[in-house]
């Protein structure tokens, strides 16, 4: 088994995980300026990746300027991983590839804890890409605590490139903001959303 496979029955079942849905998760954290060059990196990329249909050109075109970004804002603090392996509990089926992981540290050349965000690439199947985003999440926390890092909160996010939905997980309640966030016109929305998951800011922010 690998994280492609769980559903929320077998999260429920195997780590006690409940999810429910939220209004306004995240209706409190505050939009980030973007830059005119992701700016219009967006607009040249993304109707040309979503024609091709492919999780592939989405990441590249869509969703991994948005990360760019997001680490140049935070003046490199951040790492950015995308296609990484992330295996760890095999018997539990806590393995395979993640789409990106971000880390609160700077060091690039390989993975260090803490994890705070997981984001999986989709094309369409919303209810499977929370699932497995949701078996990041729990892996982000096991990988954490090893780690001896005081993170209790761990963030995802689940998107289609021109749509976005986000989670929240403490301990065994992964909160899914009822409302998707799309762009081009929620990108500064979107950009806040993952500083403020990135830095630990959204319980700050009123959740």
């Amino acid at each position: 088994m690998s994280y492609s496979n769980f559903t929320a029955l077998v999260l429920k079942e195997r780590f006690g995980v409940e999810q429910v849905y939220r209004s306004n998760l995240l209706a409190q954290v505050a939009p980030r300026a973007a830059s005119e060059l992701v700016k219009q990196t967006l607009a040249a990329n993304l109707s040309f990746a979503l024609m091709q249909g492919s999780e592939k050109a989405r990441s590249e075109f869509i969703i991994a300027p948005i990360f760019a970004e997001l680490r140049k804002q935070t003046e490199e603090r951040v790492s950015i991983f995308s296609g990484i392996e992330f295996d760890i509990d095999y018997e539990r089926g806590l393995n395979g590839v993640c789409d990106f992981l971000v880390s609160r540290s700077p060091y690039q050349a390989a993975l260090e804890a803490p994890v705070m965000v997981a984001v999986e690439a989709k094309r369409q199947d919303f209810e499977r890409g929370l699932a497995q985003c949701i078996a990041e999440m729990i892996a982000a926390q096991i990988y954490n605590e090893r780690r001896a890092q005081n993170v209790t909160t761990i963030y995802g996010c689940v998107t289609t490139g021109d749509v976005w939905r986000f989670l929240v997980l403490r301990g065994k309640l992964a909160e899914i903001e009822a409302s998707p966030f799309s762009l081009p016109s929620d990108l500064e929305k979107i950009l806040g959303i993952l500083w403020a998951m990135t830095f630990d800011e959204v319980s700050h922010a009123g959740l």
